[in-house]
């Protein structure tokens, strides 16, 4: 799973699996794990009041420093959607499945040209 992706036009979808005791996500057509971070406003709202906003800079700031504390390569801070509710998960990116972009899933597999 990409660290951020907001850069992207089209939000990527990515799943959770969890086996031998690992946390994985990979591209799938459901989004139940997301990156650890909360998105900022540029503008106060009724919907996103100054107390909001000042929660999400703290919470921010309270998973940058998770982050930081991460000494296992190849593993993300993200949020894992189980049962309607959000866990804060150390997860692994290095699953590949067949909602991969195609040279992704091509490349993992070890194929041939066509």
């Amino acid at each position: 799973m990409p660290a951020d992706d907001t850069q992207t036009t089209t939000p990527k979808k990515y799943s959770w699996s969890f086996k031998n005791g690992k946390m994985n996500c990979c591209a799938s057509e459901k989004s139940t794990c997301n990156v650890a971070k909360l998105w900022e406003v540029n503008a106060l709202s009724q919907f996103h009041s100054a107390e909001i906003q000042r929660a999400t800079k703290e919470i921010n700031a309270i998973l940058a420093t998770a982050r930081r504390t991460n000494r296992t390569p190849g593993r993300e801070l993200s949020f894992v959607q189980v049962e309607g509710r959000h866990l804060l998960a150390w997860v692994h990116d290095d699953l590949v499945s067949p909602n991969n972009d195609q040279r992704v899933v091509r490349k993992m597999l070890k194929l041939k040209g066509r």
